[in-house]
């Protein structure tokens, strides 16, 4: 029995303890379109002259530089985001940020380097 109440105890330390980590999904490039049709926005995270360069159809642009500054454009807490930049590197950390703030995002794996759909260029 007191082993059992020791295990016990060990384990509520260990889970009160434990920090709480908002986490968010990463998914492959191939999958954006089936998730912009179940609803979810695109989010580049590039700086605005590589977005302007040639982005995605309706992507929203919100670089990583305005939400590493709390800065969140238009983006609301009740939308799902996809969350691609050129390579993987700022999605990701991007993805960190807005998970932390409460948004619901996917990071894409990839990013626009190996984008081959339809792109506008501004």
């Amino acid at each position: 029995m007191q082993k059992i109440l020791l295990s016990l105890v060990a384990i509520l330390l260990l889970v009160g303890c434990s920090t709480s980590q908002e986490s968010y999904e990463t998914i492959d490039i191939t999958t954006i379109e089936n998730k912009v049709t179940d609803g979810w926005q695109i989010v580049d995270v590039r700086e605005i002259e590589e977005y302007n360069a040639g982005h995605i159809p309706d992507a929203l642009n919100v670089p990583l530089t305005a939400i590493s500054e709390g800065n969140y454009g238009l983006l609301k807490q009740d939308q799902n985001y996809i969350i691609i930049c050129q390579s993987g590197n700022r999605s990701q950390k991007a993805s960190e940020q807005l998970t932390k703030a409460g948004f619901q995002v996917l990071n894409v794996k990839q990013g626009m380097s190996s984008w081959t759909g339809d792109i506008i260029s501004e």
